[in-house]
């Protein structure tokens, strides 16, 4: 037994499994974390859903059990890293490996959602990259504890009503103000995920915590790629892909990830112009951490017609959208699962606290 990694919610072995013969990987839950039921159930349900699946890009779980106090996993096991070390490893990625990669997961996700499954965790730390056995590079989706069956009778519930469930970083606007989600959910991460790729950095910076990164996906507008990062020349039809994929309303972004994947791949075949992609004009909105107050919708209204010389519809649009947001995010301190730099080659989430 070889222990390949630690995350926010176990170990990950490298074991031999004996009925069939082969490495496996084998996720342990920490025991403590076994003993709450929210979190077992999360656990048995990434087996249950991960189990339906069978395309090549996802990472196949073979069995799931409680023995003697332990709740494990068995899945395959991918050598290689997972993509969250490969980009803190060699920064951003060529644009034609990025999109190859992206692909991939596209392909795995469209499975997926042909089954009803929504994953709501796409992120680096979700990807495995290894080695195809005739060369080349292979993408493989894991991590499916968070996923939801659009149909299913938990729901967004699996948690908790008062549970904002996935990674800040990359998750949707619906996602965070508890709004039905669906395969545009993960669209969004997959772009989100892509800027990270093709960047180096993530689409917001959470100066003040993960408060502020969650306001700014709901109500900021993204810098184009090729103007935050304009020393490494990507190609400007790309950056409109990743950028319409990162669209506020679902129903502006790629219907499918099927869709998504096209696109990635017309993009990189031909580059284009290189007219810079429009960013819509909407102001930055700081958020602290800790505790929000109706009182603050106030100070923002005042701050934003201070720092921005905006028409009338744009100011009610966007503090229409600051108020649900808060209003649907509350004042109630509660956990959402957040993204770990660890070294585990299967990540999990650990519980930070937030705002709703």
């Amino acid at each position: 037994m070889e222990r390949l990694g630690r995350g926010g919610m176990g170990v990950v072995y490298k074991v031999e499994h004996l009925r069939l013969g082969k490495l496996v990987a084998m996720k342990l839950l920490a025991g403590e974390l076994s003993r709450r039921p929210e979190v077992a159930r999360r656990f048995e349900r990434e087996a249950s859903l991960a189990a339906r699946l069978s395309h090549p890009s996802t990472v196949q779980v073979f069995d799931y059990g409680v023995s003697d106090g332990l709740t494990w996993l068995v899945m395959e096991l991918v050598p290689g890293r997972d993509l969250s070390q490969v980009l803190r490893r060699e920064g951003p990625l060529p644009a034609e490996r990025a999109v190859r990669l992206a692909a991939q997961v596209c392909s795995s996700l469209a499975e997926a959602h042909a089954l009803g499954i929504v994953h709501r965790d796409i992120k680096p730390g979700n990807v495995m990259v290894g080695q195809a056995p005739g060369g080349g590079e292979v993408a493989k989706v894991l991590d499916f504890g968070l996923a939801k069956l659009r149909q299913g009778p938990e729901g967004n519930n699996i948690s908790g009503r008062d549970v904002l469930l996935g990674t800040p970083a990359y998750m949707a606007p619906e996602q965070i103000d508890g709004r039905q989600v669906d395969a545009r959910t993960d669209v969004y991460a997959l772009g989100a995920m892509l800027y990270r790729m093709l960047t180096g950095e993530p689409v917001f910076h959470g100066r003040f915590g993960l408060w502020e990164t969650l306001a700014r996906h709901l109500v900021e507008a993204p810098d184009p790629m090729r103007r935050r990062v304009p020393h490494l020349d990507i190609p400007a039809r790309l950056d409109a892909v990743v950028l319409r994929a990162l669209a506020k309303k679902p129903d502006q972004r790629f219907q499918s990830v099927l869709e998504l994947r096209e696109a990635l791949r017309e993009a990189v075949a031909d580059a284009g112009d290189d007219d810079e992609p429009a960013r819509p004009s909407v102001p930055m909105l700081l958020v602290p951490s800790g505790h929000a107050t109706r009182d603050e919708v106030a100070s923002y209204e005042r701050r934003l017609r201070r720092q921005v010389s905006l028409s009338r519809a744009l100011v009610a649009a966007v503090l229409l959208g600051t108020a649900a947001a808060l209003a649907a995010l509350g004042v109630l301190s509660v956990p959402v699962w957040a993204e770990l730099a660890s070294s585990s080659p299967a990540p999990t989430a650990a519980p930070a606290d937030v705002v709703r």
